[in-house]
Parts: structure tokens; sequence; C-alpha cells
């Protein structure tokens, strides 16, 4: 039977932290909901530490300053499972990226046993323990929180600091420790937020937009992202992806225009519309922005020679692919390429990456930029 300790005191947090500060190690997870929402809500911190769990309700609780320091100091380490969410959570409720991270899944990664492991399978191969979670899509606002909820939090932290003793110590075997640590360096160092100006580059099939309807579409989208950061809105609430797509393709001046789109609701149009078409106006004065093209049929088999290149290394390793390199890293590599520069080091290759992969990635890059230059000559 599983025990937890329930806090909802200022107080009750304070001694907390007093005890936590001694430790070396704490499991963390959170529950929150972002339902109609742009940011996490949270509803439940969940926490381990001493042979003991604590879950706190930060609904009754509204002085935090002891808890943010705790994250930020160098002890003790913070271990979190799949932590990406979690620190958004933090980012945005408490204004702190924790410090002394670490993130089981990635440790998991390295180790072997598979890229993304959730929680459950985590469990399963290391302790041979088999959880149920049922309560996914539970209300973590409503109160009272039921006793499955409770439950279900506790479940999610009392084995998770055996879980990290073990992986640590495999990773230590196979001389990956170095590596994980570095990596867990980088992910407690602060992560500069989206320009809303930059959000268009993240909208699917930006690409087949050129000319004054790609800067219609990066002001609609900067718009977009705005708002929704200032409104606490998901953006497709706002003015989804397709609208935002056709408005830009089709430049409209008028509301009467704008009512002739499909995706676009009546009561969105009455709404929005003015600043759409404030938006569509300014768009089609900024200077013509530019998005990489989709590699054609003779540059993609390119690009497969530099990913083969990079899978080889990291097969070679016995290491997941995804831990080594990133598609987007390699993308980035090729678009020098394709302009005729000299190798650019992708940032996220600093360290280890790129002390493995210099050498047979370098001797590629220089390879396709000889037959590119021989192409055009």
């Amino acid at each position: 039977m599983i025990t937890y300790q329930k806090l909802e005191t200022n107080q009750q947090l304070v001694a907390l932290c007093d005890r936590l500060a001694t430790c070396e190690a704490v499991a963390l997870d959170t529950e929150f909901m972002r339902v109609n929402t742009y940011y996490p809500q949270i509803g439940l911190l969940q926490v381990f530490a001493d042979g003991q769990i604590y879950l706190l309700d930060p609904l009754t609780i509204d002085c935090w300053q002891p808890f943010k320091a705790l994250l930020q100091a160098p002890r003790p380490q913070k271990v979190l499972h799949a932590c990406s969410e979690d620190l958004e959570v933090f980012q945005y409720w408490l204004g702190v990226r924790p410090q002394a991270l670490v993130d089981t899944q990635v440790a998991a990664a390295f180790a072997g046993l598979g890229y993304t492991l959730g929680y459950q399978n985590m469990l399963l191969q290391l302790l041979g323990l088999h959880i149920d979670k049922d309560e996914t899509r539970s209300n973590w606002l409503q109160r009272p929180l039921s006793k499955v909820q409770y439950r279900y939090a506790a479940l999610d932290v009392c084995d998770l600091l055996t879980c990290y003793r073990q992986l640590q110590q495999r990773l230590q075997d196979q001389g990956r420790w170095d590596w994980f640590q570095s990596d867990m360096q980088r992910l407690s160092e602060p992560v500069n937020r989206l320009e809303p100006q930059q959000a268009y580059r993240q909208v699917k099939s930006a690409w087949r937009i050129t000319g004054q309807s790609l800067g219609v579409l990066q002001a609609l989208a900067a718009w977009r992202e705005s708002k929704a950061r200032q409104w606490n809105r998901p953006r497709g609430f706002l003015l989804s992806d397709a609208a935002m797509l056709a408005l830009a393709e089709a430049r409209p001046n008028h509301f009467r225009q704008l009512a002739q789109h499909k995706q676009l609701s009546t009561g969105s149009v009455s709404r929005y519309g003015q600043s759409w078409l404030q938006a569509i106006a300014k768009g089609k004065l900024q200077t013509p922005v530019s998005l990489p093209e989709p590699l054609g049929k003779a540059e993609y088999n390119q690009f497969k020679r530099l990913q083969h290149c990079a899978r080889n290394v990291a097969k070679q390793l016995r290491l997941e692919p995804q831990l080594l390199f990133r598609k987007r890293d390699l993308l980035a590599l090729f678009e020098g390429l394709r302009q005729h520069k000299p190798i650019n080091m992708p940032s996220a290759w600093n360290g280890w990456r790129w002390q493995l992969l210099q050498a047979p990635i370098t001797q590629i890059y220089n390879q396709l930029l000889q037959e590119h230059t021989a192409c055009e000559t």
C-alpha cells in the first residue's frame, strides 16, 4: 500500500524545503492541465525524498520562494522523468528553470533501454514493477482531489530515485556517464523564448508560400503568438494554421473578403477580423522573408549520405541515433552545403557529439561540397 503526506500550507512547505536541502537527490513530478489555455496550469506537485512521498497543493500554498530557491540550488539533484513539460510548468509557474537536473528518460536512452521510454516501461524493465496509469486525463484543478488521483500522483515519484541509481550505475559502467551529465547541464541552461516574429517558422507547410504571402503569414503568426500569450489562450483558438495559410495566400483587404473563407467562423471574424486585416496590411509591407525549400530528389540522396554517416557512428557506439543527432541539425548543416559554405557545426553538437562526429561528417560534407561545385562548372 502506497502512503503519502499531503502538504497544504506555507509553513509545511518551509519545513519540507529545509529537509530537502540536506538530501543528495529528490524525485519531482507535476500534474497540470492545459485544455483551454496557452500556459500549463499547475494542479499538484509531487516530491519523493528519504523514503517519503509529499503531495503539495499549489492552490492553497501561496509562498513558493523556499521551493524556488531549492530548485535553483546545486544540491540536491532534481530527478524527473521526461521532464520537458515539467520544466515548462516551473518556468511559467515559478519563473525558474531547475538546476542539477536529471531526466531518467534520457538516462534510459543512454543506457540502451529505448528512446523516449515511458515511465511505466522503465519501471517494468528496471524493477519488474507494473503500475496502472488510469488518471492521465484527470481534472487536477478540481478540489477535493480523489484518493485515486492522489495515488496516481504518488506512484509517479515513489520509485524514481531507485531507477535513477540503477541507470547511473549502468552509465558509469558503459562509460557514458560524462555524456549524460553534459546533456543534463545543457538542459539546466536558460532557453530563449520564441520570438513572435519567428512563429511562422513553426507553421506546417509554410515553406509552400513565398514573397508577399510569406510576409503576411509572418505578421499573422506574430499576432497570434503575442495574443495567445497575452490572453492565455491556445493558438488554435485564435486562428488555426489552415486559416492562417489561407489568409496569407489570399491577402484580403476587407471584412467581406474574410467572410468568404470557410475556415473562419462568423464569431472569430467579428472578434479578430480588424486585427487580422491590420496584420495582413503590415505583412504586405515587410521585407520578404524566406524559408528553406524541401530537398529535391538529388539533394535528398546527398542528405541521406550525411544521415547514413551519422547513423553509422551511432551504430558503432550502440547508441540510439536520436541521442547523437537530430534530423533538424543535419538539415541545418545541409542548408550550408546548398549555399556552398564551409561546414558549420550545429550548436547542439558542442562537446562530446562533435568529438565523435567531426571527422566522419566533415569528410562526407567536403565530398558533397566538391560534387556541388563540379556540377555547377
